[in-house]
């Protein structure tokens, strides 16, 4: 197995991240396309996608199969929260299966510096979690239902919680819930007590079970409320609620959707959108400036005695070898040279010279013309 806390990195990794940290792209860039391309590469695909997070990498997979209300993912508990979260995003249900209920029957958690011989040999005939910890004391617990109940999820979701409780087991009826985080009805002469509620997909409500603790069978949702709560005040689950603030656009302005939870849930804003100030929890769309481009074009003309452009450069980006050709040509044309005897390599100083006589006439003729106007 790949530690979860290690990883190797080594100094061409560091460099390449500098690089990237010195350069202008912070986010996309050159880099990415790069990445891209070796990814497909190595995969053997046409494409390849590169995306903020491995979160945002599942979830685009169970899009990618269309993957939504009435299917199941199968993924193992023994992951990152995303690993499940990618098919409650879709709508789906998620179903853990890295332990084979059929065939394994006892589990145990070990500290990786703790004395594994510690672990004692569990017994077949029952269900058992055993654990040792890193002073190497350990414990065991036997499951006495061979399935996941309302009394195991209690147990577990309290324990990883640190939330204290009190409970008996009756020999008939199974497991009670005396007290919760030392709020016990008996302080209060019995005048309340716990009660357990069930989800109700169907009427999307909670309500109260009929069943004990025990009874409940795989549950997927349950809550624990006085028995003077009612039932539209318990919060809705949070798959439940994501899933219903997406369908009325609620999440994140109806732009986007939710990663995260906690402190660091946040909205991935669609293309056009991002963050307003003040929040990660909405999306507002980009205003877009309008952009202008200021530009400027030189043409430069040579003009015939009657001042008439004959002969335009665009740009300034001229090839020597077609200026002198165009200017050779012009002043031939105009009868200012004659290029059947004209010696090698004097043609275009004589043809310049030429067009340098015209343009002092033109501009001599110019001025007795503007005096009589």
């Amino acid at each position: 197995m790949i530690p979860y806390g290690k990883q190797d990195i080594n100094q061409n990794d560091i460099d390449a991240v500098l690089k990237v940290l010195k350069s202008d792209f912070l986010t996309q860039g050159p880099q990415v396309p790069k990445f891209e391309r070796k990814i497909s590469s190595y995969c053997c695909s046409d494409f390849a996608i590169a995306v903020n997070s491995a979160t945002s990498a599942l979830h685009l997979a169970c899009l990618a199969l269309n993957l939504g209300k009435g299917d199941i993912l199968w993924t193992s508990p023994n992951s990152f929260v995303a690993s499940a979260n990618c098919a409650l995003y879709c709508g789906a249900k998620v179903d853990f299966v890295d332990i084979d209920e059929f065939g394994t029957q006892n589990i145990a958690y070990m500290a990786s510096n703790a004395d594994e011989n510690l672990l004692a040999t569990p017994d077949n005939d029952v269900f058992s979690m055993s654990i040792v910890y890193p002073d190497n004391t350990s414990e065991t617990h036997v499951m006495d239902e061979d399935s996941i109940t309302a009394w195991h999820l209690t147990i577990g979701a309290f324990d990883g919680a640190g939330i204290n409780y009190s409970s008996t087991k009756h020999p008939q009826f199974g497991h009670f819930f005396s007290s919760f985080n030392d709020e016990d009805p008996a302080l209060d002469n019995w005048s309340w007590y716990w009660e357990l509620h069930t989800w109700n997909d169907s009427s999307v409500s909670w309500e109260y079970s009929q069943l004990g603790v025990d009874s409940i069978e795989d549950p997927q949702y349950i809550a624990w409320a006085r028995n003077t709560t009612a039932d539209s005040d318990i919060p809705i689950p949070g798959a439940v609620q994501s899933l219903i603030d997406q369908q009325s656009n609620q999440v994140c302005d109806g732009h986007g959707w939710e990663m995260g939870s906690g402190s660091g849930k946040h909205c991935m804003c669609d293309q056009g959108y991002e963050w307003p100030d003040g929040t990660m929890l909405s999306c507002v769309a980009v205003e877009v400036e309008e952009e202008y481009t200021v530009g400027h074009s030189t043409t430069t003309f040579i003009l015939d005695s009657e001042r008439k452009p004959r002969v335009a450069w665009t740009g300034d980006n001229w090839k020597p070898s077609d200026f002198i050709q165009d200017i050779e040509t012009l002043a031939e044309v105009e009868g200012l040279i004659d290029t059947s005897e004209e010696t090698p390599g004097l043609t275009f100083a004589v043809a310049l010279m030429s067009l340098g006589a015209a343009a002092i006439a033109i501009n001599v003729r110019s001025k007795p013309n503007e005096e009589e106007n």
